[in-house]
């Protein structure tokens, strides 16, 4: 997967990239408490990656580097759960799961919400 540099957005206020088709977004977005690194579905809350780099600038270039990496093996067409996989490295807090955030594992347990 191959992003490119796009306007901002209300997700994405310091710096945004989209996918070539359009499908993915990520990007930072600063925030009282630091800059936070998102990955998600356009024009979707940013549900795959959310954590919080702090203040320190210097971290925010690797960082999103290191998720784009994670990402260039995938095709475009990635389930969420291919995407999952892929940035499961990265230490998470556990959050309360969100309609938008569930697999599309056809095994899933969970039904999803539009």
């Amino acid at each position: 997967m191959t992003f490119v540099r796009t306007e901002p957005s209300f997700h994405y206020r310091a710096l945004r990239l989209i996918s070539k088709n359009g499908q993915w977004e990520m990007g930072l977005s600063p925030y009282y408490h630091g800059v936070r690194l998102r990955v998600g579905r356009t024009r979707r809350p940013p549900t795959f990656l959310d954590v919080c780099l702090g203040h320190e600038s210097r971290s925010f270039l690797p960082a999103l580097e290191s998720v784009m990496q994670m990402l260039a093996p995938l095709e475009e067409s990635a389930t969420h759960q291919e995407i999952e996989e892929a940035l499961s490295c990265i230490k998470r807090p556990p959050s309360p799961a969100r309609p938008d955030s569930l697999s599309d594992s056809a095994n899933s347990t969970h039904k999803r919400v539009s």
